[in-house]
């Protein structure tokens, strides 16, 4: 068990960092990686909206809103949530992939905020910034780390950082 343990503490802190760190890169793409574990299984991402919205797909991922990325950034983007993705399904081999829409980009500077907003919102209502743009969840977070990674990763699917 403390084997586990150990692997869901340094899993959080890997999933968490994915958030900020491509704010910290600039606009430079974020792509996977081979040192990464490999997806268990992707399920492809749909949405269910009333007005239907245009699709990207790379391998199996599907995403709509996808108009809203930069066409340059676009492939990296892709790479990178599918690559967060990995990381969830690494930590919960069960977690099903949640569909998602990309809402819009959002710059380095309002990473932080928006991403304490959106944790509110699926669910992590004492998520706050702390001092030099970090975010901390909230207890919920240890509570319910299964429900966390799938926030964070729907937080970084909806708000691409340009």
């Amino acid at each position: 068990m403390p084997k586990r343990m150990s692997r869901l503490a340094l899993s959080t802190a890997a999933v968490s960092a994915l958030v900020v760190l491509p704010a910290l890169l600039s606009a430079s793409p974020v792509t996977a990686s081979s040192t990464l574990p490999p997806a268990s299984v992707s399920t492809p991402v749909t949405v269910a909206t009333e007005t239907p919205l245009p699709v990207s797909a790379i391998g199996d991922i599907t995403i709509a809103g996808t108009e809203r990325i930069p066409a340059a950034l676009l492939p990296g983007y892709l790479d990178y949530i599918d690559m967060m993705w990995s990381m969830v399904s690494w930590i919960h081999p069960d977690a099903v992939r949640p569909a998602t829409v990309v809402e819009r980009t959002v710059g380095a500077t309002e990473v932080a905020e928006i991403t304490v907003t959106c944790l509110r919102g699926e669910g992590f209502p004492n998520a706050r910034v702390v001092d030099h743009g970090g975010v901390e969840p909230g207890i919920e977070a240890v509570t319910e780390p299964e429900k966390y990674h799938i926030a964070l990763y729907v937080c970084a699917a909806r708000y691409p950082i340009t």
